[in-house]
């Protein structure tokens, strides 16, 4: 399963990394029993385009996503934050890497960053492994749940690494996305 976040009426979030490399792929994903076909674009500095990892990708559907309660984007993690993550990844700590695509969450603390990424690290050796990559990293801001970064990859030990939305060159991606595509994206065009 690819783990989405969505953040729109028509709009999902993901990891570029998780999709071909073309430079618009379409994918098909299931919602309270519907099936959906969304055009992924991912975005244009990830990979060998830059020395940085913005390591994000915007879908878009064909019609609104029913019955869908679209998550805000926004925030800025700080070092002692909890982020909420959540994914489809392994249930067992490497090498063994079972898993059974049951949706998961954690409460891990921020660490650090290595821009554009927020670091997590947690205690009980909660670290995201496959299957979790595209899968969301809430901030809790002002008493309201936010989507603030996107899960991306993992040290396979007790470190976590999810690209921040509010990194100025993810925050321009979406809002281009926004304007070219004519979409609504929660916490960049307005609030939902």
């Amino acid at each position: 399963a690819l783990p989405i976040s969505i953040v729109g009426p028509k709009t999902i979030i993901t990891a570029s990394h998780c999709i071909p490399e073309e430079a618009e792929t379409e994918v098909s994903f299931d919602y309270l029993g519907k099936n959906y076909t969304i055009t992924l674009t991912g975005n244009p500095l990830f990979g060998p385009k830059s020395d940085e990892d913005f390591d994000i990708a915007v879908g878009v559907t064909s019609k609104e996503i029913k019955g869908a309660k679209p998550m805000n984007i926004g925030g800025t993690a700080k070092k002692g934050d909890d982020l909420e993550l959540v994914g489809f990844g392994c249930h067992e700590a490497y090498p063994k890497k079972k898993w059974d695509d049951q949706k998961r969450k954690a409460t891990v603390a921020v660490t650090g960053f290595s821009y554009p990424n927020v670091i997590t690290d947690s205690p009980d050796e909660v670290v995201v492994c496959d299957g979790d990559s595209g899968g969301a990293a809430f901030l809790t801001v002002g008493g309201k749940t936010k989507l603030n970064a996107v899960i991306t990859q993992s040290d396979n030990l007790s470190e976590s690494w999810s690209c921040r939305l509010d990194a100025e060159e993810n925050d321009a991606f979406l809002r281009k996305m926004a304007k070219d595509k004519k979409l609504k994206i929660c916490g960049i065009t307005e609030e939902c």
